[in-house]
């Protein structure tokens, strides 16, 4: 087609797949033979599309209320499973968004993709493999509930706030030789290729020069921007030259909307 400036790789309508009563999805056919294979500009792109999609078409059979966000997550995870690799630019632009990009609120940006694929990889490596998400899929209870019936039902007693901790400070140090393995990842080498050369220490050094870098003690939350950050959004700080100090944090008590007659 000429003037074809932009396309979307492909999706899943969940609208489509329950009118038409088909299994559907969709893949944009747009510079096909530059896009394929082991040598084109974008290797397996749209191998690992057409896996993303896949992922959303079986977990919407099994599964239709999961939140995007746990879905996004398996589906990311399942161009990495069936050996396209990793999603490099996402993790990218979540290193880069971390602080207003929260795991569980889904945004639909880049950054969203990048914290929920993370989030999927390193349950994937430290809890089962293909067996967690084989079972996620199958658990009927949804996001963290979900999740935290999974990890029971495969022996595992961490809750999803423990690992999330674990998770936080694994996208930081990478490094599986502290804490038994769990401050890392195997599959991923953080500052590399895998993640376009971005890391959470890059960012923070050579990207924002005020809050967190410099952070002066009682730094409000809304920093970055003026954004309030949602649950389960990352914020790391460094403090150097100082004297050993004891450092207080005072977080809101109450997380979404307050109820209201």
């Amino acid at each position: 087609m000429e003037n074809y400036t932009s396309y979307i790789a492909g999706y899943f309508s969940a609208s489509e797949d329950a009118e038409n009563n088909k299994n559907m999805m969709h893949i944009d056919s747009y510079d096909w033979e530059h896009r394929t294979g082991d040598n084109p500009y974008r290797p397996y792109l749209y191998e690992g599309v057409f896996a993303h999609e896949f992922q959303h078409l079986i977990h919407f059979d099994q599964d239709p209320d999961e939140p995007s966000w746990v879905d996004e997550g398996c589906a990311d995870l399942a161009m990495f499973m069936c050996g396209y690799g990793h999603s490099s630019g996402h993790i990218a632009n979540y290193f880069v968004y971390h602080p207003i990009t929260a795991l569980t609120f889904w945004g639909g940006e880049l950054e969203d993709y990048g914290a929920c694929y993370l989030f999927a990889l390193y349950l994937y490596e430290h809890y089962g493999g293909a067996d967690f998400f084989t079972a996620l899929l199958q658990e009927q209870a949804n996001g963290i509930k979900g999740i935290e019936n999974t990890l029971a039902t495969l022996g595992y007693t961490e809750t999803f706030d423990e690992i999330f901790d674990d998770w936080t400070i694994a996208n930081y140090i990478d490094d599986t030789r502290k804490a038994g393995g769990k401050y890392g990842y195997e599959s991923l080498d953080i500052g590399t290729i895998d993640t376009w050369g971005y890391s959470i220490e890059y960012v923070l050094g050579s990207m924002w020069w005020g809050p967190p870098d410099e952070a002066p003690f009682g730094v409000p939350s809304s920093w970055f921007f003026g954004i309030e950050p949602q649950p389960y959004t990352t914020h790391y700080f460094r403090f150097t030259n100082k004297p050993a100090a004891t450092v207080f944090i005072d977080g809101d008590d109450f997380a979404g909307t307050l109820p209201h007659g």
